[in-house]
């Protein structure tokens, strides 16, 4: 059991020392210096970074997967709640999405999950435009279309974060999270009913 908090401590801390300074300029000893450990105390659990940031992959997917993890379809309302619960999740994790390209070059496994990720948003994401169709919450538009607008959506999801850094880094999370709801919603827009 102390082991398992031990870990937890650790990677916390990695999460921590990631989102602020980046993946590719933490390692290992400065892991330790921010908890005050012996660098053998982390390699005891951890004998490289990569696994730290593997560990950390697999607790957003845990994340990721229970809360996309809906049997059904979604209405506009519950559609928007949960891309602003995700949008939530990616900032707790944003160092995985800011080292996206990298991760995925140099850890497959990584690159395997999130591949199966993205099929399962693309799915509800698609099967939601359908519902809000029906719901005449979304004008009726062909399956070529709601493809191209899934694929948009989707591509926002995975790189508003970089440009949250990029364009935004003063903002407040929210005023983030909202701009970004708001680019869907007006993309969107464009289909939905008057």
């Amino acid at each position: 059991m102390e082991k398992i908090k031990t870990k937890q401590k650790i990677l916390n801390t990695a999460l921590q020392l990631f989102n602020i300074q980046g993946i590719e300029y933490i390692g290992t000893r400065n892991i330790a210096d921010e908890m005050k450990l012996d660098i053998g105390y982390i390699t005891g659990h951890f004998t490289k970074k990569e696994y730290i940031v593997n560990a950390l992959s697999w607790q957003f997917s845990e994340k990721n997967s229970a809360l996309w993890n809906t049997k059904q379809a979604l209405d506009y309302k519950n559609f928007f709640d949960l891309l602003k619960n995700y949008f939530h999740l990616q900032l707790e994790y944003r160092c995985l999405f800011i080292s996206l390209a990298h991760l995925h070059t140099h850890q497959p496994e990584i690159a395997e999950r999130t591949k199966k990720e993205e099929l399962q948003r693309k799915n509800i994401i698609k099967a939601s435009f359908y519902e809000m169709m029906k719901n005449g919450e979304l004008k009726k538009i062909s399956p070529t279309q709601i493809d191209f607008l899934t694929n948009t959506i989707l591509l926002i999801l995975k790189s508003w974060i970089s440009e949250v850094v990029i364009s935004f880094p003063k903002k407040s999370e929210k005023t983030q999270i909202k701009f970004f709801l708001e680019m869907i919603e007006g993309v969107m827009m464009c289909d939905k009913q008057p």
